[in-house]
C-alpha cells in the first residue's frame, strides 16, 4: 500500500509564535518589550482560568490588545479565524504567491 504525502502545515509553538511578533514589532519600530506585558497580563488570566473555551477566548483578546496598541491595520487573523476586520484604507500588496517569509 502507498503511502500518501500529507500537506499539513506544522503549528508554531507558542515561543516560535512570540519570537516571530517580537522581531516583527522590532522591524516596524516599536518596542517589544510593551507587547511582552501585554502578553503576561493575558497569560496570567489564562491561567486562572480552567475552561479551554474561556482560554481561547482570552488569547484572542491579547491578540486583540497588541494589534490595536501597535496599530495594525490589517484584518487580524487567529486559527484561521477572523478577529477584526482590516482598517480603513488598508490594502493587501502581497498577492498568495509573495506573502512575508516568518523571521
Amino acid at each position: 500500500m502507498a503511502s500518501k504525502k500529507q500537506n499539513k502545515k506544522r503549528v508554531q509553538s507558542e515561543a516560535e509564535t512570540r519570537h516571530q511578533l517580537f522581531e516583527m514589532i522590532k522591524l516596524w519600530g516599536g518596542d517589544p518589550r510593551e507587547a511582552q506585558i501585554i502578553l503576561e497580563k493575558y497569560d496570567k488570566a489564562m491561567k486562572a482560568s480552567k475552561d479551554p473555551v474561556e482560554q481561547k477566548q482570552i488569547a484572542y483578546m491579547g491578540l486583540l490588545e497588541i494589534h490595536n496598541h501597535y496599530g495594525i491595520r490589517s484584518a487580524l487573523i487567529g486559527d484561521g479565524i477572523e478577529l477584526a476586520p482590516a482598517r480603513e484604507g488598508w490594502e493587501d500588496v502581497y498577492s498568495d504567491k509573495q506573502k512575508i517569509k516568518p523571521v
